[in-house]
C-alpha cells in the first residue's frame, strides 16, 4: 500500500514540474506548489520509517500539504485559467487520490 502512494506521489510531483506557469508566479504559487507537492512526497516516505502516532503525524501532515497543492490549483485556475487543460484534471485526480490514500494509512 505504502509503495502505491509512494509512486503516486512521485508522479505528482513530475507533473507539477512540468505545468507551464506564468511567468510573474515563479516566486509565488509556482514555488508554493513545487515545494508542497514535494512534502506529500518526502512526509509518507518518512512516515513509513515510523509507527503509530509518528506514522500518523507524517501521514497528516502529507495530506495537509496535499490539500495546500488543492488550493494553489485553484488559484492557478482561478487567476490564469489553468483549469482549461487536461493536465489540471489529471493533477486533482491525484490530489484525491493521495488524500483518500493517505486517510487510509492512517488508520493503521
Amino acid at each position: 500500500m505504502e509503495f502505491r502512494i509512494q509512486k503516486q506521489t512521485r508522479e505528482f510531483v513530475e507533473s507539477i514540474y512540468k505545468l507551464k506557469f506564468p511567468k510573474d508566479e515563479k516566486y509565488n504559487l509556482e514555488s508554493q506548489l513545487k515545494r508542497a507537492s514535494v512534502s506529500i512526497s518526502l512526509n509518507i516516505r518518512e512516515g513509513n520509517t515510523f509507527k503509530g502516532k509518528n506514522r500518523k503525524r507524517f501521514f497528516n501532515i502529507a495530506k495537509g500539504s496535499a490539500l495546500e497543492c488543492d488550493e494553489c490549483l485553484i488559484l492557478l485556475s482561478n487567476l490564469y485559467g489553468v483549469s482549461t487543460t487536461e493536465s489540471r484534471a489529471e493533477l486533482l485526480s491525484i490530489i484525491k487520490q493521495l488524500q483518500t490514500l493517505t486517510s487510509n494509512l492512517q488508520t493503521l
